[in-house]
Order: C-alpha cells, then sequence, then structure tokens
C-alpha cells in the first residue's frame, strides 16, 4: 500500500508541481495537508489503515503512517480492525522509509505514569490492588504499573498477607519514571480523610456547645465519647469531675449515655477535647466563703502519698496535709480515717489548700502563727508548689 508520502508524489502531483526542487512541504501543503510533527516519548492517538500479520499501520496525521510490529501491539490487541481507533506511544518519530514506529505496549504504561504524575502533584487518590508481600512492605499494581507501599504507611488491617489481592486507595508520595520508582501510602489518605472530618466537626460544633454522647472506651487517662458516628472525643481523667477520680471504670462502662460540653476542636491534631465536670458548678466556687486561714476544720482521708496526706472537707473540696505537717506519733495515718484540722493557707487560683494537724482540737486553738512559725511556712509553701 502506498503511503501518504507516495500518494502525494506520484503523477497527479508532478502536473501540479513541475519544478524539481518543490519541497515535500511544499508538497503537503499544495494537496492542504498540515501533518503534525511527532515526537520520540509521545503517546499518539490514530486510526488504523493497515492490518497485516506482521505489523498495522496507523494514520497518526503525519507524513506518513506510523508502523506498529506484532510484538507491539500488547495483549488484548490481536484483534485490531481497519478502522479502529488506537493509542500508541513513539518509539522513533521516523525511520529510513519515514514512517514513525510505534508502540501499543508502551502506551498503556505511559498513560498510566503520566496519569500517576498528575495524581502526585494534585494529591488525589489512585487505586491499588495488592500484588505480594515483603519485609519492607507491599507491592501493588495500579493498572499494569507497579508501586511500593512501606509497611508504616500500610493501616493495620492490611498488613502481610492480608493486604495481597485487596484492593483499595492510596496516596503517591514519591514519583521517578526515570527509575520507575513509585511509593505510595495508605496511612496519608486515611490522616487526610481523618483532618478532613475534625474539619467538618469544628464547623458543626463551637467551644462550649453542650452534646449528648455514649461512652465508646474507658482508658486510665480519660474517657473516649462517641458524639456522632465515626466522630470520637476524649474526656481527660481531670474533666470528669470536680472531686479526685482514681477509677473510671468504676464509674463508667461502655455505652453509657453521658452529657459533654465541647473545649477544643483540633482538626491538624484530629482531635476534639470534652468535658463532663464543666456542666455543673464547681464547688470552691460555692463554698470556698466557709474557709479562711486559721479556720479549724473536720474531714476525711481520701488519699495518701509521698508527699502528704489528701483530707475531704466536703463533697468536692480537699485539702493536703504535707508530710512535713504531719506529727510523728501520727505514723498510722489510714484511708478513712477522720481528722481535726487548721487551715494553714487558701490559694484559689490553685484550687490548694494547705492543712495543718490541729493538735489542740477540744482545747483552746492556739493562732495559726504559733502552730507553725513563719520560716517553717515558707518552706512548707515552697514544698507545696514544687510537688504541684
Amino acid at each position: 500500500m502506498a503511503t501518504k508520502k507516495e500518494k502525494l508524489t506520484g503523477e497527479g502531483a508532478e502536473s501540479k508541481n513541475s519544478d524539481k526542487n518543490t519541497t515535500m512541504e511544499e508538497l503537503l501543503a499544495a494537496e492542504g495537508f498540515s501533518p503534525k510533527a511527532v515526537r520520540r516519548g509521545e503517546v499518539v492517538e490514530g486510526t488504523v489503515v493497515s492490518v497485516t500479520p506482521s505489523e498495522v499501520l496507523v494514520d497518526i496525521g503525519g507524513k506518513s503512517e506510523g508502523a506498529i510490529s506484532s510484538r507491539e501491539l500488547g495483549d488484548g490487541q490481536s484483534q485490531v480492525q481497519v478502522g479502529d481507533k488506537i493509542l500508541a506511544y513513539v518509539l522513533q518519530s521516523e525511520d529510513e522509509s519515514g514512517q514513525a514506529i510505534l508502540s501499543v505496549k508502551r502506551a498503556g504504561g505511559e498513560k498510566k505514569w503520566r496519569e500517576l504524575q498528575e495524581g502526585f502533584s494534585s494529591g488525589a487518590p489512585v487505586d491499588v490492588r495488592g500484588l505480594e508481600t515483603n519485609r519492607g512492605g507491599l507491592v501493588v499494581d495500579l493498572g499494569g504499573v507497579r508501586g511500593f507501599i512501606p509497611s508504616s504507611q500500610l493501616d493495620p488491617s492490611l498488613l502481610g498477607s492480608k493486604g495481597i489481592g485487596r484492593s483499595f486507595k492510596a496516596k503517591v508520595i514519591e514519583l521517578d519514571r526515570k527509575s520507575n520508582r513509585l511509593i505510595l501510602s495508605q496511612r496519608a489518605l486515611t490522616a487526610e480523610a481523618a483532618k478532613k472530618k475534625f474539619e467538618d466537626a469544628a464547623e458543626r460544633y463551637e467551644v462550649g456547645n453542650e452534646i449528648t454522647g455514649r461512652v465508646s472506651g474507658v482508658m486510665p487517662y480519660g474517657l473516649f465519647v462517641t458524639i456522632e458516628e465515626g466522630l470520637e472525643g476524649l474526656v481527660h481523667i481531670s474533666e470528669v469531675s470536680w472531686d479526685r477520680v482514681s477509677n473510671l471504670s468504676d464509674q463508667f462502662k461502655i455505652g453509657d449515655e453521658v452529657k459533654v460540653k465541647v473545649l477544643s476542636i483540633d482538626p491538624s491534631a484530629g482531635r476534639i477535647n470534652l468535658s463532663i465536670r464543666s456542666l455543673v458548678t464547681d464547688p470552691w466556687k460555692e463554698r470556698l466563703e466557709k474557709y479562711h486561714q486559721g479556720s479549724q476544720v473536720h474531714g476525711k482521708v481520701s488519699k495518701l502519698t509521698q508527699y502528704g496526706v489528701f483530707v475531704e472537707l466536703e463533697p468536692g473540696v480537699e485539702g493536703l496535709v504535707h508530710s512535713s505537717k504531719i506529727p510523728a506519733y501520727m505514723v498510722d495515718i489510714k484511708p478513712g480515717q477522720e481528722m481535726d484540722l487548721v487551715v494553714e493557707s487558701i490559694n484559689p487560683e490553685a484550687r490548694r489548700i494547705s492543712l495543718i494537724v490541729d493538735e489542740g482540737a477540744g482545747d483552746d486553738v492556739k493562732p495559726i502563727e504559733e502552730l507553725v512559725g513563719d520560716s517553717f511556712k515558707e518552706e512548707s509553701e515552697k514544698s507545696a508548689n514544687k510537688e504541684e
């Protein structure tokens, strides 16, 4: 079959262009044809004009048809017919006969790499399928291109052989076409989704909002509370009650309905801080008026520590008898024991009451200045501040 070049240089062309020095570009222009230049590495679309057992010729809009050898057709292309549209990769822009040498095999891979490059630039997720695992992570397939996800970038549910055959989405975090290096992360994608979830939550909930949720986790350091499907917040143990809380599992169980107050929402950290105690009045504000320096009080030991004894004066109000203020003869203090005490000092901002043992209980109470000397008071306050 004659190529475009042969057709245009035949008898018809000669009658129109008698000048022997006429160039090919001038001949093409005379026929009203503007050829498209193709470059090596380019992916082009063309129409099949000829099919033989050894090659396929494709009209790609150039000076001549492009040629695809049978070995460069690729899987699924053996039934190519004249008139079919086809994508091909330019292996050589022009051979000795003026034809572009094309490859369908390379076109698919090259097109996929370009799609991946676009995804890498935009941060868009890509679909992958687990192929095999090794010590470092999971090898995945992306439509004919292989990539790798390190174990540190995989969800635990996909680690080891659990990821083989599984299809999921991931994000391209490193791409080098020349070295065929393609690194992806599944965790980066889930982290972005989580951040978006908390950003949406920040628009729906304002600091100070009161919400009803359900306890979804009881930990030594606080409660996890589900405030809507897929969205949890944390009530730190210090925000559970105005009273001292030692064991949350004694008071709460999973599924309990609780009312909470929003303290803060941090989308970048994926965290919502909640409070239960903020919904009730601080006992200190209501009861502090009855306590002042030098007043006699009565309480019950609530906790023993290395630096002193905590005494509950009433629900929600505790004071501390520093270890340096406990008389030598009181070596067997136990939780629940009742004690007569004297208020040494009050720090409303720190919610702290310092106490000393009332050794004159039942007698005339001595002034606090006589119970503790000035220098001893200063030392005690420094020690208490340090422990705080």
